[in-house]
């Protein structure tokens, strides 16, 4: 990416293709903060955990339902907001549903939201757009 004149960087604003991605396909994907995809139906199941990410090191995996958030019912938005406080907080509660089991996880995280985007680098010839560009016009 780099040599073509871009890289990549991680900050709070939320990634276009990501959310749009999001809603097509019905899930919350949080890779880049808690490490984990969820599906915004079903009961919330988790779908996916990152590799030590703080969900795996929570101990959360694919098939458990995020139930609670901060010890409170679970919705979308309070989700985000939970993920905005974590520098203060410093991590986010869940109560999940583990087959006949409650389980309360703790994710110790303080990033607050993190998504995906390319930036250009201007020092460097943008290569990548030459690349992607259509061949007719």
């Amino acid at each position: 990416m780099t040599q073509g004149g871009w890289k990549l960087v991680y900050n709070e604003k939320p990634n276009r293709i990501l959310a749009a991605s999001n809603k097509a396909n019905k899930r919350i994907d949080l890779r880049f903060s808690l490490g984990l995809v969820a599906s915004s139906e079903d009961g919330h199941a988790i779908i996916d955990v990152v590799p030590d990410s703080p969900a795996d090191k929570a101990g959360l995996g694919p098939g458990m339902k995020v139930l609670a958030v901060n010890e409170r019912k679970f919705d979308d938005e309070r989700l985000d907001s939970a993920i905005a406080d974590t520098p203060k907080s410093k991590g986010v509660s869940l109560l999940v549903e583990n087959g006949s089991y409650l389980q309360t996880k703790k994710l110790d995280y303080d990033g607050g939201p993190r998504f995906p985007h390319l930036e250009r680098v201007e020092s460097s010839p943008d290569v990548l757009s030459k690349v992607i560009e259509p061949r007719t016009k």
